[in-house]
């Protein structure tokens, strides 16, 4: 029979070979971004030139572009307009907020120069009765020595003692009041060190909504300033996001680029006609009139959205191996946790489980996809690999069977332990 330990074993194992193929696939996911962020840079440019020309004189681009243009205007208006009102929106509710906070800010301040002040008054005043009962206490001493004097002090004892008893009474009042200062002074204390704490909690809070509120007031500004000209810019991205290289002839037919190899990448391209398909790189010389590169961008949106398209199916197959991953680790916290108590308490028997099985072939068929990640891998379109390991892995990562798994590896868990520990 198996035990806990080798049950953890196990595990690692699996979460191993998962490693190894996760890793394999970061590393193809990993060159499919380069590829598109090439495809980012190229398109960027010709975009960039094409707005440009645009802007400065609509009149050499087709009929065709122009009406889209028209319409993306009204429709980024509506948009540009909504996000507007809700900038402005933002700009006065932060402004309402910075306003009661410098409010709260100002009555603090009130508070502290009033309890201050009633402090202040406070041990003045003590002061002032501790002053007055010196000045008594110092008169009662001169009475006593100039009645001690002589024939005095013979005469005048009975005297005496009353006017030491009177005089003992001020020093026990004068004695009382002095710890009444102290504790007026550490009081003080420690309420301005309460103040200073809020104080510096309603600066920093104060501090950080005036820079937001600044900076939503000068994007707000910068935003209506410039309204008419973003809205043209935003327009002729969404237009120009629309043209693909066969809605856009506007350039005599050219015959497809022969079989060769991407001096980027190293991809045969067959079906292209100025841009490498896996990587944006340029297959043609730039043609630097408007017909042109109205041609290349459709080709280029059409490479872009390709390549984005496959590379969303591949995260969302990595995204199932690490939900797979961060499933077998918190499993395999479980059974450390079990083998814990198992150590710990001497009564305990040792568990006697085993792996289901269908467990072990699962992670056999998963440990298996691993090898299977070549590098010639990275020489297919990320649509086409992405199809390749969703067919491979179609069966072992659906939800139901992940689940299975876990189910089956639970239920053996919690039988055993109840069967043997009772």
């Amino acid at each position: 029979m198996g035990s806990l330990a080798e049950m953890i074993e196990f595990l690692e194992a699996a979460d191993r070979d998962l490693g190894l193929f996760y890793g394999k696939l970061e590393e193809v996911q990993r060159h499919f971004d380069s590829n598109v962020n090439n495809v980012i840079a190229v398109r960027e440019a010709e975009i960039g030139f094409l707005q440009d020309a645009f802007l400065a004189g609509p009149g050499q681009f087709p009929e065709s572009f122009r009406r889209e243009f028209d319409e993306q205007s009204r429709a980024q208006a509506v948009l540009f307009d909504a996000q507007l009102d809700g900038l402005r929106l933002k700009r006065d509710e932060k402004a309402r907020l910075l306003s009661e906070l410098e409010s709260r800010r100002n009555e603090h301040a009130k508070t502290v120069r009033q309890h201050s002040t009633g402090l202040d008054e406070r041990e003045e005043d003590l002061k002032r009765r501790v002053a007055e009962l010196e000045t008594d206490i110092s008169a009662y001493n001169a009475r006593i020595q100039e009645m001690s004097s002589g024939l005095g002090f013979m005469l005048n004892l009975f005297k005496m003692k009353r006017i030491e008893r009177q005089k003992m009474d001020l020093l026990a009042q004068r004695d009382k009041i002095v710890p009444e200062i102290e504790a007026v002074r550490a009081g003080w204390q420690e309420k301005a060190t309460e103040f200073a704490a809020r104080e510096a909690a309603l600066h920093d809070e104060w501090n950080i909504l005036r820079v937001e509120t600044a900076f939503v007031s000068e994007k707000y500004a910068h935003l209506l300033k410039d309204r008419e000209v973003l809205i043209r810019k935003s327009a002729f991205l969404a237009a120009a996001g629309k043209l693909s290289g066969d809605s856009c002839r506007l350039m005599p037919e050219q015959p497809p680029v022969e079989s060769v190899s991407c001096r980027r990448c190293r991809i045969k391209n067959r079906t292209q006609r100025f841009f490498c398909l896996y990587c944006g790189e340029r297959f043609a010389a730039d043609r630097p009139d408007v017909a042109g590169s109205l041609v290349e961008l459709g080709e280029l949106n059409q490479v872009h959205a390709s390549l984005e398209e496959g590379i969303r199916e591949c995260a969302a197959f990595l995204g199932l191996l690490k939900g797979l991953r961060d499933g077998l680790a918190a499993f395999k916290k479980s059974v450390e946790s079990v083998k814990q108590s198992q150590d710990k308490y001497s009564a305990l028997s040792k568990l006697k489980i085993e792996v289901p099985p269908a467990c072990r072939d699962y992670t056999r068929q998963l440990a298996e996809l691993g090898p299977r990640v070549d590098v010639e891998y990275m020489y297919l379109h990320p649509r086409e690999f992405a199809a390749h390991y969703r067919k491979l892995g179609e069966g072992l990562l659906a939800p139901a069977r992940i689940e299975g798994f876990f189910k089956q590896m639970g239920d053996e868990l919690n039988r055993t332990t109840k069967e043997q520990w009772g």
